[in-house]
């Protein structure tokens, strides 16, 4: 890294909505994929028990992608990539415990005890340590990247060095690296930029287990571009994925965002106090991801779209990608207001040299679709099963007929009304997702009461609901479709019509698992907020436990809601295999 000054990077231009998604060529198909949603560490462990119950059941094989967001994200890159610490997935992911044998207690196997390489061991860090900790080495926006680098990522040897101020992470010491996808895309990468033959790049890894599993599936991290510089002013947040073979956004457009930032308070959309705005083109299409961060191309493409430019200043790691992915927490930990947003230098994907580069401010994929499933779409997987670990029960109380609340986001959660054209105006809930619909609002409410159904039943199963549902075109996010007037009007649809199957897999309470427990374990679950499992299954997704730890939960806390998740899946096998076969 040294001596590297120039990239020589491939780019991957759109024209319109034909999109070029390198990773068909290396035989991902749009047949299926998955989704976990984001919120924390409640993210993170749910998504530990799902994939364990998924590779119990042996459909891991049957994902072309895997769609992740915020805390999913700390989820979904551990899992793709992985190289030290635990010896294989049964280590990393947990062992499959049935109901009836969950016990308390300190012991392997009892829910007081975690593997130091197992995924949700680290949930159970003191996250706040190591903000503490980086801000006294890293610039104030580089704190959250570094500080989920350090926590996260470091056991697994994908960060250099763990929060030395946390138990567990003295000794860590990893080589600084980039990501891509095989070893045959690295030699390719070294072979073109011959300075970085001697730098680390870490490989996705080969199957591991369930079933047919030959390789993982292929793996996106969602984040957003949210302005400028760090001033998340503007309503129209923008949709931008990381990637082992490129990052960037698929379609060009261009978006005013703010000049300056606004240090006056809290924003507020279309505040007249707010700065001058300036339109910037953004999107078009992505570039290997080894050379984000670097300045605008110097050359023009060659015919096989190679361009040359300036180096990042520094390896763009797992750590900045994921960091981002979840940082709608970086100004809540660490509280010097805008400034903390990640930054880089970014330049639009044109297929033409002279498009300047701009510091761009970057933030969690959660603020525009918190499931993930729109980076599917756009890329016409024709199936996805969608886990929404969200922080919000379902409301039976709720009337699906009527408009969902959206001020306390009560009644389901937030990133699902969006879809069907029911955007959040509230300032704190939703406001980016108003440009989101993709299914009719008459699907609505039959889609909520089959939810509310489910919940509803005596012996109250997990909440899995198959739908199919035609999509529709969606201008702001390229995604094709049938023409919304048209089809929810009267059922026309278009040439580019197509239809999605989803399976939604809903985070609630569980009375069919419940029951198989101990009654000193469900009486622990039965006092709430007055118990060790306040709001259990869906945990607060900030200081669950009320003492100021941000984003840390007990030991218990994650092996129960990873018990939970996975006894989910493995109880709903029948349903996930049918659905993929």
């Amino acid at each position: 890294m040294a001596n590297w000054t120039t990239y020589d990077a491939q780019i991957y231009p759109s024209t319109g909505t034909a999109f070029d998604f390198p990773e068909r060529k290396w035989g991902y198909s749009n047949q299926a994929g998955v989704c976990f949603s984001g919120g924390g560490t409640r993210a993170l462990s749910a998504a530990m028990g799902q994939l364990r119950g998924l590779t119990e059941i042996g459909v891991m094989g049957k994902f072309d992608y895997m769609s992740c967001v915020s805390g999913g994200s700390w989820a979904g890159s551990l899992y793709t990539y992985y190289n030290t610490g635990a010896t294989g997935d049964a280590q990393f992911l947990g062992p499959v415990v049935d109901p009836p044998n969950i016990a308390t207690g300190t012991s392997p196997g009892q829910l007081g005890y975690i593997d130091p390489y197992c995924l949700g061991w680290t949930a159970t860090r003191e996250f706040l340590l190591a903000i503490a900790q980086y801000l006294a080495i890293y610039s104030v926006d580089e704190v959250w990247e570094k500080a989920v680098g350090g926590v996260f990522l470091s056991k697994f040897g994908l960060f250099p060095t763990g929060p030395t101020a946390i138990p567990g992470y003295t000794g860590v010491h990893n080589p600084p690296g980039y990501f891509t996808l095989t070893g045959a895309t690295e030699v390719e990468l070294k072979q073109n930029n011959p300075a970085l033959t001697g730098d680390h790049f870490n490989l996705v890894r080969a199957g591991g287990g369930g079933g047919n599993l030959t390789r993982r599936p292929y793996l996106i991290i969602n984040a957003c571009i949210v302005g400028i510089t760090n001033n998340i002013g503007g309503e129209d947040l923008v949709t931008f994925q990381y990637t082992p073979l490129y990052t960037g956004s698929p379609l060009a457009k261009s978006v005013s965002y703010p000049s300056t930032v606004q240090q006056d308070g809290p924003d507020v959309p279309n505040d007249p106090q707010a700065p001058s705005n300036t339109s910037v083109l953004v999107g078009g299409g992505f570039i290997q991801s080894f050379a984000f961060g670097g300045k605008a191309p110097t050359k023009r493409p060659s015919t096989q779209n190679f361009v040359t430019g300036p180096a990042p200043p520094e390896p763009f790691d797992l750590a900045s990608a994921v960091g981002t992915s979840s940082s709608a927490f970086a100004d809540a930990a660490i509280g010097l207001g805008a400034n903390v947003a990640p930054q880089e230098n970014y330049f639009p994907i044109t297929g033409n040299a002279g498009q300047a580069d701009t510091q761009m401010a970057f933030g969690d994929g959660g603020l525009l679709d918190n499931n993930g499933l729109l980076a599917l779409l756009q890329r016409q997987v024709k199936k996805a099963v969608v886990f929404v670990n969200t922080e919000w029960p379902i409301n039976l109380n709720y009337d699906p007929t009527k408009t969902p609340n959206t001020g306390s986001n009560e009644d389901i959660d937030s990133a699902v009304p969006p879809l069907f054209g029911y955007p959040y105006t509230s300032v704190t809930e939703g406001i980016y997702m108003k440009n989101n619909q993709v299914f009719c609002q008459k699907e609505w409410a039959p889609f909520v009461k089959k939810l509310q159904a489910l919940k509803s039943q005596p012996n109250n199963p997990p909440i899995v609901l198959r739908t199919t549902f035609e999509v529709l075109r969606n201008d702001w996010w390229g995604i094709k479709g049938s023409d919304p007037t048209a089809y929810c009007n009267n059922g026309t649809k278009g040439p580019d019509s197509w239809q999605v199957e989803i399976l939604w897999c809903f985070l609630d309470h569980v009375g069919a698992w419940e029951s198989q427990l101990h009654p000193n374990i469900q009486a622990m679950i039965k006092a709430g907020k007055n118990g060790p499992f306040p709001y259990f299954p869906n945990y607060l997704t900030v200081d669950e436990n009320n003492n100021y730890t941000l984003v840390q939960l007990t030991t218990e806390q994650v092996n129960l809601l990873g018990d939970l998740t996975c006894w989910c899946v493995t109880d709903m096998k029948n349903v996930i295999t049918s659905f993929l076969n």
